[in-house]
């Protein structure tokens, strides 16, 4: 969102998005985020490691009885997007890689701490 103000945020998480985004796109965004997050602030980012993405993304919401509920699931798959691993780790400019991991389910997570907008 372009209305939160400079610095105001701690948390960001990005759940499977940058496999539907360009990387003009995904640059946007980081930039977005990074002028609107707080220096030491985290940014939790899944990605697809796999070759092929369901075509629509997944979208999720909160239960009342506070639970995440996936809300849609296709099967019909389309090329992934690319931001590759390489390519989303040259974008992000003040930001630290604090952690990556490979899950089993073919998602990659990565942890980043931002450290500032570099000068």
């Amino acid at each position: 969102p372009t209305d939160v103000p400079a610095e105001t945020l701690d948390v960001v998480l990005c759940w499977d998005m940058f496999n539907y985004i360009e990387r003009d796109v995904a640059k946007a965004l980081i930039s977005a985020i990074s002028r609107q997050m707080r220096v030491g602030g985290m940014l939790l980012l899944y990605t697809a490691s796999r070759s092929f993405v369901p075509r629509d993304p997944l979208q999720f919401r909160i239960t009342e009885s506070d639970q995440i509920r996936c809300q849609n699931w296709s099967s019909e798959s389309a090329r992934k997007s690319a931001v590759t691993p390489r390519a989303l780790l040259e974008l992000m400019n003040g930001w630290r890689l604090v952690r990556s991991l490979h899950l089993r389910n073919s998602m990659q997570e990565h942890l980043f701490m931002f450290e500032g907008t570099p000068m």
